[in-house]
């Protein structure tokens, strides 16, 4: 579940990512990666975890191109919309 971070400039936060969710399954050296609607994709993992991918992701009629990053063996993963500067945590949804 994308979580907006709080100091994310004020258009960010009208974009409605209620209904977008990630799902992730882990497979060693590719972390296989579902953006809503759209088709899945593999991320390569590098040794410590670490992933950096530019992807497109469905919001709404649009898409959108963000930066994934962060560490999937920590579990600690971001998506950065460089043409809004909006940064969204990707929380596990409990």
């Amino acid at each position: 579940m994308p979580i907006l971070a709080t100091d994310a400039p004020l258009l960010c936060r009208q974009a409605d990512v209620s209904k977008l969710l990630f799902a992730f399954a882990d497979s060693g050296s590719d972390l296989s990666v579902k953006a809503g609607e759209a088709d899945p994709f593999l991320v390569p993992v590098s040794a410590d975890g670490s992933i950096a991918k530019t992807i497109a992701v469905p919001i709404g009629r649009k898409t959108f191109t963000v930066d994934l990053t962060g560490n999937a063996k920590g579990r600690d993963l971001q998506v950065y919309n460089r043409d809004y500067a909006c940064l969204f945590k990707l929380e596990p949804v409990p």
